[in-house]
């Protein structure tokens, strides 16, 4: 069952309510918050033609098939009886073109049918982009797509995909304009088939992977279990909106799993191998 999709945002105020009143406990209202960047980040070691003002240790992609590689590991599979927070920052070089998908995370074994994992990409059709997510295992799984989002171009992007009590799975995003400024949005949710628990062997990528062909730069990302995360959602979305450099205060070390927010150093307790790998060119 679906709630909160992009169609019926579109067409009633319903979708807000709906989904309110699903995730009630975690959400209570759609989220909304507005803030400025403090100029706290350390300077950069890019060139200065190349600096960024929001996050100046960013790894830049600037090919098809660069990605960023962290190498398997259970705790980065959603963790059963406990919630599951995925989050990362992008900057794109580009906007996206009509009908164009692009992936940006994603942790599954592409080869099985169906695939079991997780990815979260970004999908335009005429007009609009939308986030995406596929989230299945090994013996079925679907892709899920959100309420539009704007971006600018040449602006940071946040997208951060939970799995709440096993079943609720919700899209938020957050946007920055010119002027430092950002939003953070609830952007629909869904009730997921039960028994649907996404385990894979395969890395954890971000960037231009798979089928995607992201290029831009990638800032902050982490990845959570909490059990029974509740209100605290909210707390943590807002920390990773506001301090994007600083692991959410209402966060234990063991409930990081990975949290790379300053380029490739994966800083939680497990200090996981971070790199940033290229696919080799085909001869022809």
């Amino acid at each position: 069952m679906l709630y909160g999709t992009s169609r019926v945002a579109s067409r009633t105020p319903f979708y807000i309510v709906g989904l309110a009143f699903l995730f009630v406990i975690s959400f209570s209202l759609p989220l909304l918050f507005t803030f400025k960047f403090g100029g706290t980040l350390t300077t950069s070691s890019q060139s200065a033609a190349d600096a960024d003002a929001i996050f100046p240790e960013y790894t830049a992609v600037q090919s098809s098939g660069q990605r960023i590689e962290i190498e398997h590991a259970a705790a980065l599979n959603p963790q059963p009886g406990e919630d599951f927070i995925l989050s990362g920052w992008f900057k794109f070089a580009r906007p996206l073109q009509p009908k164009e998908k692009v992936l940006l995370i994603g942790k599954n074994d592409a080869l099985a049918e169906p695939q079991s994992g997780y990815i979260i990409g970004l999908a335009r059709d005429t007009d609009t982009v939308r986030p995406i997510v596929y989230w299945g295992d090994e013996k079925k799984g679907k892709w899920y797509s959100f309420a539009d989002i704007a971006i600018a171009p040449q602006s940071w992007v946040m997208l951060a995909l939970s799995f709440q009590d096993g079943k609720y799975l919700g899209m938020h995003a957050a946007t920055i304009g010119a002027d430092g400024k950002a939003e953070l949005k609830l952007l629909g949710g869904y009730e997921v088939e039960d028994g649907v628990h996404p385990s894979s062997s395969g890395p954890l990528l971000l960037g231009a992977w798979g089928e995607g062909k992201f290029k831009g730069r990638v800032g902050p990302f982490g990845l959570f279990s909490k059990s029974g995360i509740g209100d605290d959602l909210k707390n943590v979305l807002k920390s990773l909106s506001r301090s994007p450099q600083e692991i959410p205060s209402s966060l234990s070390q063991d409930e990081v799993m990975l949290w790379a927010p300053r380029g490739l150093k994966d800083e939680s307790a497990a200090q996981r191998n971070v790199q940033l790998l290229a696919t080799p060119r085909k001869r022809g």
